[in-house]
């Protein structure tokens, strides 16, 4: 069935839930990523003389810097409106269905 065949409103719900799913699944990719490349890349002492004394979240006590723990932190976050705009694009198709 061809796209521009549906109701409006049915193509919203498949923008919005594409959208929403991808950037989901777009920052699952990233933190992960981020994660083990820490885990990795980075020391399991504090090195000073380098700026790594943060212990970095997720990452089995390897050290960082501070920007490093944020961006860790802070990506998570990203998250929850991709989320949001996946409910929405769900959420069109069951209230426009009954």
């Amino acid at each position: 069935m061809r796209l521009f065949d549906r109701k409006p409103w049915q193509i919203w719900s498949i923008v919005l839930k594409t959208i929403g799913g991808t950037g989901c699944l777009a920052i699952l990719v990233w933190s992960f990523g981020l994660i083990g490349y820490y885990s990795v890349k980075r020391p399991r002492e504090p090195e000073p003389e380098k700026g790594w004394t943060v212990p970095l979240p997720w990452t089995n006590t390897t050290y960082g810097t501070i920007e490093e723990a944020a961006q860790l932190l802070g990506s998570r976050y990203w998250f929850f409106p991709f989320f949001a705009i996946l409910g929405a694009g769900a959420a069109i198709e069951k209230f426009k269905e009954k």
